[in-house]
């Protein structure tokens, strides 16, 4: 009777070793994932802000990065400046 009481007991802690193993390789693997599209992110949110709440207009003057100029286009993909010379 011990036998068998203890061979459960072997059986379920190895499986719940090995659920915990694939729960931490799943986290690690989500961690690396997020490192790694982290400014893709960021880029994406920002544009979908700029498109949102449109802090600038066609037309404004812009200062940003060292670049200056007059916005001439906002696109989800791209702000076109026109630089002063």
């Amino acid at each position: 009777m011990d036998i068998q009481i203890i061979e459960k007991y072997i059986i379920s802690y190895g499986l719940n070793v090995i659920i915990a193993i694939a729960i931490f390789i799943i986290g690690a693997v989500g961690l690396d994932v997020g490192l790694a599209f982290k400014n893709t992110l960021s880029n994406i949110s920002a544009r979908v802000m700029i498109i949102i709440f449109r802090p600038i207009q066609v037309g404004d003057f812009v200062e940003a990065g060292g670049t200056s100029g007059t916005v001439e286009m906002i696109n989800y993909n791209l702000t076109l400046l026109k630089k002063l010379n």
